[in-house]
């Protein structure tokens, strides 16, 4: 199975994986959702399942995708100096659009549980549901509307994981990952042998901002 992150989103890019690597199954770039023509393409031309990723809300052909791919492939190596710990500044530059620009929601690749049936009778084999950080029933809420084929609820609790914790704790949480002193200080040896300067005080205010939120 190929996983969405190698942006498939060309019949070319599809066959390679397909018949020359001998993929049972394609997980298209969500870029691709919205393109009935281009799936219809895909579905003739390429002999393996087809899936797409059902409630993704990543900004529509967003510039920094490639580049998050890579920094998520990379966040978590144990060798690293900053030992797990990374500013994920696609994540907030994406969540700063989507709060202060609300279209770019609308325009994102999501699909609507009600669109479920044009998918299916144009040959696409599944819908993948994400994401891993929600809770037990907010992934079986988000199944249910998709399998059900209908949903009058809010648009946020299918795409997003509603963190509904206390405001009290949400604030202990940011400030755990606030306070890593040791991992962005401009004085770490990383920084001093690599010549890098960091502003300490804006990636900290934004990032507490993002839990806060």
């Amino acid at each position: 199975a190929v996983s969405s992150h190698a942006v498939i989103d060309s019949i070319r890019k599809a066959k390679f994986w397909a018949e020359e690597i001998g993929a049972n199954k394609i997980s298209l770039s969500s870029r691709v959702n919205r393109n009935f023509a281009l799936l219809k393409e895909f579905r003739s031309q390429v002999n393996c399942e087809l899936q797409l990723l059902a409630n993704e809300p990543c900004l529509y052909d967003c510039p920094f995708s490639i580049t998050h791919i890579n920094f998520i492939a990379h966040a978590s190596q144990d060798h690293h100096f900053l030992k797990g710990f990374g500013i994920d500044w696609c994540l907030i530059n994406c969540r700063y659009r989507l709060f202060t620009q609300p279209e770019e929601l609308i325009k994102s690749n999501w699909i609507r549980p009600e669109d479920v049936k044009y998918y299916e009778s144009i040959g696409i084999n599944s819908l993948k549901i994400i994401d891993r950080a929600k809770d037990t029933q907010s992934i079986i809420s988000t199944l249910r509307a998709y399998l059900e084929r209908k949903f009058d609820g809010n648009l946020i609790d299918l795409l997003f994981s509603i963190n509904k914790l206390p405001k009290k704790e949400l604030i202990l949480k940011g400030l755990r990952f606030f306070l890593h002193p040791l991992y962005i200080l401009p004085a770490h040896p990383h920084y001093a042998k690599n010549g890098l300067h960091t502003p300490l005080l804006p990636y900290k205010v934004v990032i507490f901002w993002s839990f806060y939120v």
